[in-house]
């Protein structure tokens, strides 16, 4: 038996070709995507560079606020497994404040 080829069997053997007319045609689209992109950027940075000389862009951010949200990307960040993580956590540390004896008075 022949060893495997890297790239499986039709590695390589079929070319599909494609004609000048849609080449030129997808290069163009490419440029004007990224010209529209480029425009966008500079309104944006331009709208925010306004904002900045006429004081609006800049809001104290309540530390507790900053917390609370940092929080909430923890929880909710998109990651495999973080919300778990959070709350198993959250369930040792109730379990850490729970007096090892069944005492009526914490401490």
């Amino acid at each position: 038996m022949p060893p495997r080829r890297p790239g499986g069997k039709y590695k390589g053997l079929v070319h599909r070709n494609k004609s000048d007319a849609a080449l030129a045609k997808e290069a163009s689209e490419r440029a004007r995507k990224q010209q529209e992109e480029m425009v966008k950027r500079a309104a944006a940075r331009k709208q925010k560079e306004l904002m900045d000389r006429n004081g609006l862009g800049t809001e104290v951010v309540d530390p507790e606020e900053e917390k609370r949200q940092r929080i909430l990307n923890l929880m909710m960040g998109g990651r495999k497994g973080d919300i778990m993580k959070f709350f198993q956590a959250l369930a040792s540390g109730a379990r850490q404040n729970v007096c090892p004896c069944n005492c009526r008075d914490p401490g």
